[in-house]
């Protein structure tokens, strides 16, 4: 994706988009959520990426797996990235007011 000194930026984006294709595969708007905040933290601070971008690292699982087992390929290559990033825990979001009192 880009070359910005930063060894895990790729394999952190590939998690976004993994996340986010396999939400969309099995309709889980919560995890489509949660892979579109982590593409935003990726944009931060790189001028010209787009969450777009950051969302279609795994374009290439899914063309490659079409019409077979794309969740099951987007499930292995989650388990290949979390034994190189390790797991993750997703920052709270800020509270936007709106709660009862």
């Amino acid at each position: 994706m880009t070359d910005d000194g930063d060894p895990n930026f790729d394999a952190r984006c590939r998690r976004a988009a993994c996340l986010f294709r396999l939400a969309r595969a099995v309709g889980s708007e919560d995890h489509e959520v949660v892979s579109t905040r982590l593409a935003v933290i990726e944009c931060q601070d790189r001028p010209g990426l787009t969450p777009g971008r950051v969302l279609s690292a795994a374009d290439d699982i899914v063309e490659r797996h079409r019409g077979g087992d794309v969740q099951a390929a987007l499930i292995a290559e989650l388990d290949r990235l979390k034994a190189i990033l390790g797991p993750f825990e997703l920052p709270p979001l800020p509270d936007v007011g709106g709660g009862s009192a």
